[in-house]
């Protein structure tokens, strides 16, 4: 069964498709280019042209023709081709058409599902949209949305490196795309990405042709074919300063010198306001992380404007560039389809561990809204004590179990069990933090430290006068915490600082980038921008549960009413309400896929919900009340725990 990449550029669209014959990139079929030109036009015959075929009919035909689909999906506004009105992403399904027809010839076997790359910033609005694309496209397979630094980052940092911090700079057409990936243990891991489309390289083109106008000393704006046309001998122009010092393109229009010129000096002063609000944003990415430009290990550029020599320079005076394997306009097509899963991690325990018999593998597939209905139940691990919390590490080697006698139980992924017992009250909330270190809550009023599978804890943070129901991890060396004592705490190190009086947490989550907190009490819910230390967005109703989802695009509220909402983290709109019938309590997202779990305390049941349609796709049924739930990072297992035991349903 083959897998198809697609990037869905702004400038180009690249593909790639994996089969048992391994990797092969799409060609345009104009002119066997590895990419496509992101335009499309309609020819007075009725037929649809994309790439090279689409700019040859451009110079006769510019009425007919457009380049920038994907910057128009922020309005509803139609596109006028020869007259005729077309919606946006009907025009993009044009381009997914032909990708999978010049796709169908590289490979015989049948598409099991396709990724595609979109920009970091792209809200649910406008992900719906590149979704309605894909089905005008013909695609009728799961399809899977990734941000596209993300999947650069992936085919830059494919297999394993080094300890490090590297920043992906991905500038396109339209688009900025920045994520901040580390490298620890040989695992690359993707912290924080930040996307905009109000940096691209089509601003530049706009500022070279505004320089040629001015140069003309026109009266007058020059008619639209003419205007297509100065804009595309822009481009041009700017291509050939990736090698030359001066490039040379023909007028189009009827006044002045039959030839343009345009020297990478002239260039280079056009570009400073781009490259400079590039690299402001990548600023910002950085602070937010508390990383600076020395400690970068690399940045690794892609998207077409990298090739841009002045941009080369200006970001290598800030961090070493790492060289590409291959053209940039293909990095995040190589980086959608993700890689075979590994083979189930062998985890060595302390000489203390016990054995059960509980086992789950960590390779198995990740859950989709199309295999959420086959989840099952595999193992039931039970305990003496009542269960009050869990946490799976970040790479899925361990589940820890809090317990209300003060003790956590540690569950490797081959069943050895071991126990950290140095609190003295419940422990109450467990989470790890993308390094693997674990945080607890107890209500002795302390939070403890651990590093897995070590039984002694690194750290006490003392500064609550009351039981800690709630913690949670902000940066690699902050946390957040909320108590009975009403506060909520934001600890860096051993220092704490109280940054908000409240009626006691009921839940408390942060999102995968680790800027964003909510938090829910009986005041309703309030959204945290953990760059300013603000409240951006809240909900004035009595709050039980919140969650995020992993992708940074969405949230969900659970209130005592039994509402269950969904938000976009872009916006604040509201994708999706459901009613249901008790309070709800606990909710969870799948790490991969648009599912939501859910549940309640006075309930034994958990619904599993598609996050866009609020469709329940499935209900688990155990004997006991409701606890709390867990999805695995890998997406293999969802754990749910009731009183005196933990239940492992496979969800892939």
């Amino acid at each position: 069964m083959a897998k198809i990449g697609i990037d869905l550029g702004t400038w180009s669209v690249a593909a790639v498709i994996v089969d048992a014959q391994g990797e092969r990139v799409v060609p345009d079929p104009g002119n066997g280019q590895q990419w496509f030109r992101a335009a499309v036009a309609a020819s007075p015959d009725g037929a649809w042209l994309i790439g090279q075929a689409a700019e040859t009919l451009r110079v006769t035909h510019p009425d007919r023709y457009r380049d920038d689909l994907k910057r128009l999906l922020r309005t509803p506004a139609p596109v006028y081709l020869g007259g005729t009105a077309h919606p946006v992403h009907e025009l993009l399904g044009v381009l997914v058409r032909r990708v999978l027809e010049r796709a169908a010839l590289l490979s015989a076997e049948p598409v099991e599902a396709v990724y595609v790359g979109v920009p970091a910033d792209f809200e649910a609005g406008r992900q719906d949209l590149v979704r309605q694309a894909l089905t005008a496209g013909g695609i009728r397979v799961p399809v899977t949305l990734t941000p596209e630094p993300v999947a650069a980052a992936r085919a830059m940092l494919e297999g394993e490196v080094g300890d490090g911090t590297w920043l992906v700079f991905d500038l396109g057409g339209g688009t900025l795309d920045l994520a901040l990936v580390a490298g620890r243990s040989g695992t690359p891991q993707v912290l924080d990405v930040l996307g905009t489309d109000e940096v691209g390289g089509f601003a530049l083109d706009e500022a070279v042709v505004e320089r040629w106008l001015d140069q003309l000393e026109l009266g007058d704006a020059p008619e639209p074919a003419d205007a297509a046309d100065l804009l595309a001998a822009a481009r041009e122009a700017k291509h050939q300063l990736s090698e030359a010092r001066i490039a040379y393109a023909r007028n189009p229009l009827r006044t002045g010198p039959r030839q343009l010129t345009l020297s990478r000096d002239e260039l280079a002063v056009l570009a400073r306001p781009t490259i400079d609000q590039a690299i402001e944003h990548a600023r910002r990415l950085l602070a937010a992380n508390s990383v600076q430009w020395r400690d970068l290990s690399g940045i690794l550029a892609s998207g077409g404007a990298t090739r841009s020599p002045i941009l080369a320079e200006a970001l290598a005076a800030l961090a070493p560039l790492v060289p590409l394997n291959g053209p940039p306009e293909l990095v995040t097509a190589r980086g959608l389809v993700p890689p075979p899963p590994p083979p189930p991690p062998v985890v060595t325990a302390p000489t203390n561990a016990t054995t059960s018999s509980h086992n789950w593998d960590t390779g198995r597939t990740r859950i989709a809204l199309w295999t959420a209905e086959d989840v099952e139940l595999d193992d039931e691990i039970s305990f003496e004590r009542s269960v009050y919390s869990l946490a799976f590490s970040p790479d899925s080697r361990w589940l820890a179990v809090g317990l209300s006698n003060g003790e956590i139980v540690l569950i490797g992924a081959g069943g050895e069990r071991i126990t950290l017992d140095e609190h003295r009250g419940e422990v109450y909330d467990l989470a790890f933090s993308p390094e693997g270190r674990l945080a607890s809550a107890s209500g002795d009023e302390t939070i403890r430290l651990w590093s897995p599978p070590d039984t002694e804890s690194d750290d006490l943070l003392i500064g609550h006068d009351d039981e800690i129901n709630q913690v949670v991890w902000c940066g690699r060396d902050r946390l957040m915490s909320g108590a009975d004592d009403r506060t909520l705490r934001l600890w860096d190190g051993d220092d704490d600082t109280v940054i908000h009086d409240q009626r006691i947490l009921t839940d408390l989550a942060v999102s995968g980038n680790q800027r964003w907190v909510l938090s829910a009490s009986g005041d309703g819910a309030l959204l945290w921008d953990l760059w300013t230390m603000s409240v951006v967005w809240r909900r004035g109703y009595s709050t039980t549960a919140v969650a995020f989802d992993p992708s940074h695009l969405y949230f969900a509220v659970g209130e005592s009413d039994g509402e269950l909402t969904v938000w976009t983290l872009n916006g604040f709109d509201e994708v999706v309400s459901i009613d249901r019938k008790n309070p709800v309590t606990m909710l969870a997202f799948a790490p991969a896929g648009d599912v939501l779990a859910a549940g309640s305390e006075d309930g034994k049941n958990v619904s599993l919900y598609a996050v866009r349609t609020g469709e329940r796709l499935a209900k688990l049924s155990h004997d006991e009340e409701l606890e709390t739930l867990e999805f695995s990072p890998d997406s293999t297992t969802l754990a749910v725990a009731t009183d005196n035991s933990v239940y492992i349903w496979r969800v892939g």
